[in-house]
């Protein structure tokens, strides 16, 4: 009988070998991966988190996996909730255009909680996480772009199905319980795009990561699903999408999409990043050049971002990382987007900000891809100057190896709750993590054993 695309896809995950990963794939994969622990490490004592922390250890369970920057123990799929949301919380975690959302967020809980819990080598864990990540990738590339369109948020919806690859890897299910779980997870994908701005939309990447793992789980126990599931009528694909095709999995060895990876300079929905450069280029730009002051600023940019990051207004910080407004403002004042503080400045009414604000227009031109923007500006003296950009193409956004500062950032997220010391410790055993033996001693360095 013809495989279906789910055994393709259950076979790729069973079979990848360490050894046949590409060094650069490799050290993407733990950048990737450190990049993520810090977002969740300076997440960890946010509001939401601290809820669904409350929940979590008020529905009890096993004390099985630690707690991104926090003390306490919790069953894998409560970790995975929690460290999941953790990660996407601040909105300052990695993104994939492929995949169409964070891939990271998703997959590090998974690979963490169950690396601690089977006590699974630093290998072990890169080559799930690598799993996952293509596997999600794959699935993207048969429902996009029309069910992004539809209003499914990505992170949620295949981010499920990455999960349950990643998590049957490190479970060492057979490739027929693994197609069984991306069956399984199937049914528990979701996440809705009108989210973004409140709590729910972190709450996409906790959930999937914790589905992820319950479907592994059950595989595991022999829970069965259809395995037809993507190609079949009324099934995944023509569920979440207008698309008509089911292509067969691009075969290991040809490319890798994480090498497509994107991480961000910006704290902000990915999709406000050329606005902020447009913004931070122009800003500098009048400051050299002692222009006068700015009467008029006008921001173009696809109608999907607009409706997705349209916030004129934001009332909080979680509308703040979605407003175009907001971020051309921070940029055009010169104030470091990369700091998540400078997001809550418009809860705090600050004037200077304000007035920039009243200033600003949020406008849509269909020739602009989504990740782009165009940003004009006319002087008090009728003089104007404009800029265009996007974040996507850009070779210095796509390059890690130039990691544009990818240590500072990690430093700045991690530092103020771990200490220096600690911080570095923690990012040298993350990028040497194929040296890792049993994650269940590195889980320890990623926990606060005192509140500071």
């Amino acid at each position: 009988m013809k495989p279906t695309v789910a055994d393709l896809l259950a076979q790729y995950t069973c079979n990848l070998q360490f050894s046949e990963i590409p060094g650069d794939v490799a050290t993407l994969a733990k950048l990737a991966m450190r990049d993520g622990i810090g977002c969740a490490i300076s997440a960890a004592n946010e509001p939401l988190i601290q809820m669904l922390f409350d929940e979590a250890a008020e529905t009890g369970g096993a004390p099985q996996c630690s707690v991104i920057g926090r003390n306490e123990l919790l069953p894998h799929c409560s970790a995975a909730l929690v460290n999941g949301t953790a990660v996407q919380a601040f909105d300052f975690d990695d993104v994939s255009m492929v995949f169409s959302g964070h891939p990271t967020a998703v997959l590090l809980p998974v690979v963490l909680a169950l690396g601690e819990f089977e006590g699974r080598s630093g290998k072990e864990v890169l080559t799930a996480y690598l799993c996952g990540y293509e596997v999600a990738c794959s699935i993207s590339r048969l429902i996009l772009p029309s069910s992004q369109n539809r209003g499914f948020h990505m992170t949620g919806v295949v981010g499920t199905l990455g999960a349950a690859a990643a998590a049957a890897r490190l479970h060492g299910l057979s490739p027929s319980q693994t197609a069984h779980a991306l069956g399984i997870a199937a049914s528990h994908a979701s996440g809705l795009r009108i989210d973004g701005g409140t709590m729910c939309k972190p709450l996409h990447a906790g959930r999937a990561a914790s589905n992820g793992i319950f479907a592994a789980r059950m595989a595991l126990r022999g829970f069965t699903a259809r395995i037809d599931f993507l190609e079949t009528q009324r099934g995944f694909v023509e569920a979440y999408s207008d698309e008509k095709r089911c292509g067969v999995f691009r075969p290991h060895g040809t490319d890798y999409y994480l090498r497509q990876h994107i991480f961000k300079r910006h704290a902000a929905c990915f999709y406000t990043h050329s606005a902020i450069e447009c913004a931070r280029f122009l800003g500098s730009s009048m400051r050299e050049r002692n222009s006068p002051r700015p009467l008029h600023i006008e921001i173009e940019v696809n109608p999907s971002a607009q409706l997705a990051c349209g916030f004129l207004r934001p009332e909080d910080e979680l509308e703040a990382k979605r407003s175009f407004p907001l971020g051309v403002a921070l940029a055009f004042d010169n104030a470091d987007t990369a700091d998540q503080g400078n997001f809550r400045k418009v809860e705090n009414s600050d004037r200077r900000l304000l007035d920039l604000l009243d200033i600003i227009h949020l406008t849509s031109a269909d020739d602009l891809a989504e990740t782009a923007a165009r940003v004009m500006i006319t002087y008090a003296d009728g003089s104007k100057d404009s800029h265009f950009c996007d974040v996507a193409v850009s070779p210095t956004t796509r390059d890690a190896s130039e990691q544009y500062s990818l240590d500072r950032k990690f430093e700045n997220l991690v530092t103020p709750v771990l200490g220096s010391e600690s911080a570095t410790d923690l990012s040298e055993s993350v990028l040497h993590l194929e040296q890792q033996l049993d994650m269940r001693h590195l889980a320890k360095k990623w926990q606060v054993p005192e509140r500071i």
